[in-house]
């Protein structure tokens, strides 16, 4: 599946040029070096279920491509939250804040919502539901830089 999507994302035009440039920056976060080690085992289960995600992604996106950019940069703004928490705390610290670990899963589920609604998430998943781990994730990550 893996193969299918990259192969897939190369003969695209340059008009799509964002879109499978962020569609590279998920594929590269799922399958980071020691992916395997570090992603939390209730989540390597749905590895599978977000290339699939990524598959129709990229079939619908060919007839909604100014939709798909658009949903780009509402998962963008969620993204940079994400890395703004996570470079706040101390690198050795991070895998303690168990709220930074689930918003940077539930962002893979908001992204199959947003982008692949067919797929289904394996829970539920919507921006009010991000904005309250969002601050979650924020009560924690000042803790672990306090400690």
């Amino acid at each position: 599946a893996l193969q299918k999507n990259r192969s897939r994302l190369v003969g695209l035009s340059d008009a799509f040029s964002p879109s499978v440039d962020d569609i590279q920056r998920q594929i590269n976060a799922l399958f980071s070096v020691g992916f395997f080690y570090v992603t939390p085992k209730e989540w390597l289960k749905h590895i599978e279920r977000f290339l699939k995600a990524i598959d129709q992604r990229i079939t619908k996106m060919q007839g909604q491509l100014s939709r798909d950019i658009d949903l780009i940069d509402t998962m963008n703004a969620c993204i940079e939250k994400l890395n703004e928490l996570s470079n706040s705390i101390p690198a050795h610290r991070r895998s303690e804040s168990e709220e930074l670990t689930e918003l940077r899963w539930m962002l893979e589920e908001y992204r199959v919502s947003l982008f692949s609604q067919p797929i289904k998430t394996s829970r539920p998943v919507s921006a009010k539901r991000l904005n309250a781990l969002i601050e979650r994730a924020t009560e924690a990550a000042k803790k672990l830089r306090d400690a």
